[in-house]
């Protein structure tokens, strides 16, 4: 009975030796484990950084993309409007040469302007024969460019003028 008691007392120490053994192991595998779910936790959140970051970084590049685009157009439509500007000035080349005709930009927007003097003699409302030329050679060089519109202003004389037919420059004006 005592070798039979001695013997399991061995196995007992045997087996409480096994079960420190054991779980120190356990404690050292969920250590482990919790190291391992605190770095796929970390992991997580540097993936949902990325993802995130990568969301930006396209809409970024999407806004970027748009803008490049927007500012082709502009470019486009800024050559266009150089190349009808140069088309402007050989049109009607010869009027600018002989100081009838001045093409310039304001605003965006081709304008081209007759000198009142060759117009209008000053205080009158009719034509000169030199004025309705030149009016006739520049609506001759507009009527060939197509899917245009024009707008045609007129002024009247800068010097006051109180006659009977024209009270004012205004009336001149409106009769010009």
């Amino acid at each position: 009975l005592e070798q039979a008691l001695t013997q399991a007392q061995a196995d007992a120490d045997a087996a409480q030796r096994q079960i420190v053994s054991l779980q120190a192991m356990l404690a050292a595998k969920q250590n482990e484990l919790a190291d391992l779910e605190q770095r796929m936790a970390n992991t997580e959140r540097e993936l949902a950084a990325l993802i995130k970051k990568r969301a930006d970084l396209k809409a970024t590049l999407d806004q970027m993309s748009a803008a490049l685009e927007e500012a082709r157009q502009r470019q486009a439509a800024a050559d266009r409007r150089v190349a009808d500007f140069r088309d402007m000035l050989t049109r009607f080349a010869k009027l600018i040469d002989a100081g009838k005709l001045k093409v310039s930009i304001i605003d965006g927007r081709m304008v081209l302007t007759l000198p009142m003097d060759i117009l209008f003699a000053s205080g009158k409302a009719d034509l000169t024969k030199e004025g309705r030329d030149s009016l006739l050679e520049v609506g001759a060089g507009l009527a060939t460019i197509a899917g245009r519109e024009f707008q045609v202003e007129g002024h009247t004389d800068n010097v006051p003028i109180k006659t009977a037919k024209y009270p004012s420059n205004w009336e001149l004006g409106a009769a010009r």
